[in-house]
């Protein structure tokens, strides 16, 4: 799971795809769950040079911060859940998705990224209840919870 922030360095403010796609090469990642990420060119820039042929975002909102999956399997379904309140640290989100493959680890199962509010426990408590109140059963949970205690 990355938490990118529009792909800056945070001393540089430059670009940092090139950085990222070093750090993640090595691991031959078949899945990957970003938070913080705009839909642009730099999330594809990230996703292609990293071999992942599929790549969903979940935001509904343009210029928005959400979340997003960047996959070497195919789609089967996604859902993009938003909390129906606005908290402090904006409005919070979840993307889920299942992907089509026959392998047992990916068949069957629901992927999900979430990226909790990061200034106020109770709008967290709230967010987590409202994402995991639907009849979905989560198996796999990526993302940032932004745990305070």
């Amino acid at each position: 799971t990355l938490n990118v922030y529009l792909f800056l360095n945070a001393s540089s403010g430059e670009c940092n795809i090139d950085d990222l796609r070093s750090i993640l090469k090595p691991f031959d990642l078949c899945l990957l769950a970003d938070q913080g990420v705009f839909n642009n060119e730099r999330l594809d820039k990230l996703t292609i040079s990293s071999s992942f042929l599929y790549s969903i975002y979940g935001a509904d909102r343009q210029h928005s911060f959400d979340n997003a999956i960047a996959s070497r399997y195919p789609f089967e379904s996604c859902k993009n859940q938003s909390a129906s309140f606005f908290s402090d640290g904006g409005t919070r989100s979840i993307l889920k998705c299942h992907l089509h493959d026959d392998h047992p680890c990916i068949e069957n199962h629901l992927f999900t990224v979430i990226h909790l509010d990061h200034l106020n426990d109770s709008n967290r408590l709230k967010q987590s209840k409202a994402f995991t109140r639907e009849k979905d059963f989560i198996d796999i949970l990526l993302g940032d919870i932004n745990a305070l205690t």
